[in-house]
């Protein structure tokens, strides 16, 4: 036993030397940046139902000022494009081009875009307002899912 001894008494008295430094703390984390302010004014531009079909498309505009169309389409009438029933798509207009959104759709300069789909662009309207994009110059970003 004695040999076994002497190895744990020089392991003591050498392992505090060989150990590495311990490193200081670390800082804690920062705190994740608080939400301000409200959430984004959403307005809706098509919600319609008809038998088992659903199809909402809606409009907002973020923080940097980018115009959001998002819509969705749920039920059999889907199938030409879907075949679990689902089409999401969601597109973008830089908030460069918003003003020329607005002057396509006949705002005057300084109106709000979002004022402007709301009174002149909802229901039946909303139609109309793919058709002007899509036959316009101004990029949208679209994703489709």
């Amino acid at each position: 036993m004695k040999p076994l001894r002497r190895l744990l008494d020089w392991w003591i008295r050498v392992r505090p030397a060989a150990a590495p430094p311990t490193p200081p703390p670390r800082p804690p984390p920062a705190p994740a940046p608080a939400v301000t302010g409200p959430p984004p004014r959403k307005v809706t531009l098509r919600a319609e139902r008809s038998g088992s079909d659903y199809r909402h498309l809606e409009a907002y505009v973020d923080a940097a000022g980018a115009l959001h169309i998002d819509g969705q389409d749920l039920g059999p009438g889907t199938s030409i494009v879907s075949d679990d029933g689902e089409y999401e798509w969601f597109g973008t207009i830089a908030a460069a081009d918003v003003p020329r959104v607005v002057a396509l759709l006949g705002g005057q300069p300084g109106d709000n875009v979002l004022d402007l789909l709301e009174r002149d662009y909802t229901g039946a309207g909303s139609y109309e307002l793919e058709k002007r994009l899509r036959e316009s110059d101004i990029p949208v970003t679209r994703h489709v899912w």
